[in-house]
């Protein structure tokens, strides 16, 4: 039996050691202050735990002076692991201001439990006996802890369910230890064994429900990001009707007034030269404005779909350029119109040409983009110079960050292929 309970403490440090280490690294990634609480609830069982198994053998050998102090100890990790658990609570449930008296009851309660440690350290010092004081301390404690539990239940959502279902564990297991400790103990198993049992049932349901609230915050994080990128795009669309239908109009028809000026003039050849060459200017700025707000939001996406805004941009992006540009379609003749998906579709698209005839030095891109039932393919491809695909893991700049989260806002893949002879940019993106 032993051996037994021997394992038992081995399996139940090593567990708390690992989820230690485990929930102070994703504290580390994540920055949600739960995990770091957890962490040093889950630190403080360790030594508490390990305390219990080592103490026998130092109180054997020990004097008064040491077995008080060895106690003195116990009671400390013990109120901190009470303290650090609640600090956990608080986080995990997200208990604030908004709810009302079990905020404040909360409040109330870590002002108790730092208390009571002062107090009990105080008559330590003095050398006083302490065994009163444990006793109206635990009194105390099962009123506290009735209304505690009652105030999580009133928070009535999956969370809280899941915190009392893990908390019956750990208080189950520590009942029965109690009750081993003090009415049974001719039994050969360590009456720590089932409080440890208990902490471990508690650590995996908590697991479970961290694991669990990191989705949620996931989830909610992009549908943040959707909604966002929405705005974005519909500021980018006024804005760009704004330069394309407001500015743009207006420049028009200043160029119209100027033609119509130059007909009621008296011009000699050098004025009209240089009326000439302020009406190409005009123009010239006009098309720059409207290949802006193309670019902004082409409207031909919206008015014609994805498949025919990727062939016009291919088609007029080559133009002024040494480079060939062609664009083919597989499986777009039916596809429904996805406004979200389409634009993010398009600008990365965009993105991934634009950088391949700045950076590449490409003779040919091919932009080839493919629908089947289950899947979207974008694959942009060219035959330039290539690029080392282990700096992407280092520097980025914002164009690949933009494409970066284009890629995670549609829950796609992105895979990079590149060498001297080109390089292939392949986007899969679920349907």
């Amino acid at each position: 039996m032993a051996s037994f309970n021997a394992i038992i403490n081995t399996v139940f440090l090593s567990l708390f050691a690992y989820h230690v280490v485990s929930f102070f690294v994703q504290y580390l990634t994540l920055r949600r202050v739960e995990l770091i609480y957890y962490s040093l609830y889950l630190l403080c069982g360790s030594i508490y735990y390990f305390y219990f198994f080592e103490s026998p053998l130092l109180l054997q050998r020990a004097q008064d002076e040491l077995t008080n102090t060895l106690n003195c100890v116990r009671m400390t990790l013990a109120l901190f692991q009470i303290f650090t658990y609640t600090l956990f609570t608080v986080s995990y449930l997200g208990i604030n201001k908004q709810h009302n008296w079990i905020y404040q009851f909360f409040r109330a309660y870590f002002i108790f439990i730092p208390t009571a440690y002062v107090l009990y350290l105080a008559l330590y010092f003095l050398k006083i006996d302490t065994q009163l004081f444990l006793l109206i301390f635990y009194t105390t404690t099962i009123p506290v802890l009735a209304v505690y539990f009652f105030a999580i239940h009133k928070l009535m959502t999956i969370h809280s369910n899941i915190y009392l279902v893990g908390t019956l564990f750990n208080i189950i297991g520590t009942m029965i230890s109690f009750l081993m400790a003090n009415y049974w103990r001719d039994s050969a198993v360590n009456h720590h064994v089932p409080a440890q049992i208990g902490l471990l049932l508690d650590l995996f349901v908590l697991s479970y429900g961290l694991s669990l609230k990191a989705a949620e915050s996931d989830k909610k994080l992009v549908l943040v990001l959707v909604e966002n990128q929405q705005l974005l795009e519909a500021e980018r669309g006024r804005f760009a009707r704004d330069l394309h239908d407001g500015l743009g109009g207006l420049l028009s028809s200043v160029k119209f007034s100027f033609i119509n000026l130059k007909e009621n003039m008296v011009l000699n050849i050098q004025q009209v030269n240089s009326f000439e060459q302020s009406l190409h200017k005009l123009d010239s700025g006009i098309a720059e404005l409207r290949r802006i707000a193309h670019n902004m939001m082409p409207e031909n996406l919206q008015q014609f779909g994805l498949d025919v805004a990727l062939k016009d941009f291919c088609s007029t992006i080559q133009q002024g350029t040494n480079c060939r540009i062609h664009y083919e379609a597989f499986g777009m003749k039916n596809y429904p119109a996805n406004n979200t998906t389409d634009i993010a579709v398009y600008r990365i698209a965009q993105e991934l040409v634009n950088n391949a005839l700045k950076h590449s030095a490409a003779l040919q891109i091919i932009v080839q983009l493919q629908k089947t039932k289950n899947q979207m393919l974008l694959t942009v491809e060219d035959n330039g110079k290539g690029f080392d695909t282990a700096i992407l893991k280092t520097e980025k700049g914002s164009g690949w960050k933009s494409i970066e989260s284009r890629v995670n806002l549609l829950k796609g893949n992105l895979r990079i292929d590149s060498s001297t002879k080109g390089s292939t940019v392949i986007v899969d993106i679920p349907a």
